[in-house]
């Protein structure tokens, strides 16, 4: 009904009736996570979106949080490496290989109460394969073994 129009007609024993003003009537939707957010993994150095569907909430706001596994629980999220954490999308880039296991969720508010909070999702961060220690040249003489090692 967001959009109707209303006024009334009095009339009594006396002539004319009177007619009031129009005025309209403004529904506001209550916030609604129609598509929770899904678990994501991620190679290290990679970018990834976290997003839900808020449907029409009017006047939706988002604040996304994370729970950093160091023991504070969810806490919100703001700056590098977090872009869109006041949208319906966060994004994370990089993710970096200490990011593993963060658990992410959002806050949905509205013009009307009461605020809905997201299902809680992990990120999944593979690491890239890396040689920390290279092999080093051997020398042998024929015949002989020879091993090269790579950590």
């Amino acid at each position: 009904m967001n959009g109707y129009l209303f006024r009334v007609i009095i009339s009594g024993a006396c002539n004319p009736a009177d007619t009031s003003a129009v005025v309209t009537l403004t529904v506001h939707d209550r916030p609604e996570i129609l598509v929770q957010p899904s678990a994501t993994v991620i190679c290290e150095d990679g970018i990834t979106l976290i997003g839900i569907d808020a449907g029409v909430t009017t006047n939706a706001t988002f604040q996304w949080q994370v729970d950093d596994l160091l023991g504070g629980g969810f806490t919100y999220i703001s700056g590098a490496p977090y872009t869109g954490f006041n949208t319906d999308t966060l994004i994370i880039n990089p993710a970096i290989s200490s990011m593993h296991g963060y658990s992410y969720q959002v806050i949905l508010n509205g013009a009307c109460p009461p605020s809905l909070t997201s299902n809680s999702v992990d990120l999944t961060v593979n690491e890239k394969p890396e040689v920390i220690v290279h092999p080093v040249d051997s020398t042998v003489c024929e015949g002989a073994q020879s091993a090269f090692t790579v950590a």
